[in-house]
């Protein structure tokens, strides 16, 4: 796992604590916080920390549906997407990670947007 990501910018702890500000400020959305009303956030904070730090070089340990069926009856629009995005940028920032180290991750989640974005 040398020089991954996941390394630099301080391991599992770290992507836990990202996670955890990032849902904050999800839920504090009046636009996006309906997709969570019935949703077992501590849980989907496991798979998402999970999911970061195996797309920031760690160990695939990520358990969940795939992308595509976790979302499929959710309605996201690509306004939603990039308005989560957005969020996502704004916490990798306030937590020191770097503009290309930034840039590398959003395009790792936008790679996922075409099984996110069903409507």
């Amino acid at each position: 796992m040398s020089g991954t990501l996941l390394q630099k910018y301080g391991g599992v702890d770290t992507v836990r604590q990202i996670v955890g500000n990032f849902y904050s400020d999800v839920l504090e959305s009046p636009n996006l916080r309906r997709f969570f009303a019935h949703t077992d956030m501590s849980r989907l904070m496991e798979h998402q920390t999970n999911l970061f730090c195996h797309l920031m070089g760690g160990p695939n340990l990520y358990a969940g549906r795939n992308m595509a069926e976790a979302h499929k009856h959710l309605g996201i629009t690509r306004a939603d997407f990039n308005e989560v995005a957005t969020i996502l940028k704004e916490n990798l920032v306030d937590a020191g990670v770097e503009q290309a180290d930034v840039a590398a991750i959003l395009g790792i989640v936008a790679s996922y947007a075409d099984q996110i974005v069903t409507q």
